[in-house]
């Protein structure tokens, strides 16, 4: 009986170098596969992330020009004194005021890209009549960003007692 016991002993501490070669490669590529599904999840997660960001960035941006009138309300006669852009009018949501689109144009790229809260981002916006025509511009056209939101608004644009159907596009990027 302890014949048997020694070679029962024996058998069990016997290792298949390929049942050992075969672990060791399944293990290796569980972990491959682990490390390239993780660096995968990881990128698309920081893409989504910029993505949500610049989009946020770009409508708050476009809800500060076409739904503010700004601060102070008449920040268009005195533009060093602003503190907040906003084109509309006076209670006017959407009805946009060539004299405020105007300054806002004619503004300093840094200073109407701080105004709109766009720190890392760059910023392109015009505004165009229905037919395409541009009206006005502003901010850097190149687009040379990687990443870039587009938000297109519809609004009115006042002039001297006549109004206009405009489409006012703002385009964020990095």
């Amino acid at each position: 009986m302890a014949r048997k016991s020694a070679r029962h002993r024996k058998a069990l501490g016997q290792v298949n170098s390929f049942d050992t070669l075969s672990a060791v490669i399944i293990f290796a590529i569980c972990i491959v596969f682990t490390t390239v599904f993780w660096t995968n999840i990881s990128y698309s997660t920081q893409a989504m992330v910029d993505r949500n960001r610049m989009e946020y960035a770009a409508l708050t941006a476009s809800d500060i020009l076409m739904e503010n009138t700004g601060t102070p309300a008449e920040w268009e006669l005195d533009p060093t004194n602003a503190q907040m852009l906003g084109l509309a009018g006076a209670g006017s949501p959407g009805v946009l005021g060539t004299d405020k689109i105007g300054n806002f144009t004619a503004m300093n790229y840094a200073t109407s890209k701080s105004f709109l809260g766009l720190a890392a981002e760059d910023y392109y916006f015009y505004i165009e009549d229905l037919n395409g025509n541009r009206l006005y511009a502003s901010g850097n056209n190149s687009l040379s960003g990687k990443n870039s939101v587009t938000v297109t608004r519809f609004g009115v644009l006042s002039s001297s007692g006549t109004t206009t159907k405009v489409r006012m596009r703002l385009t964020v990027y990095e």
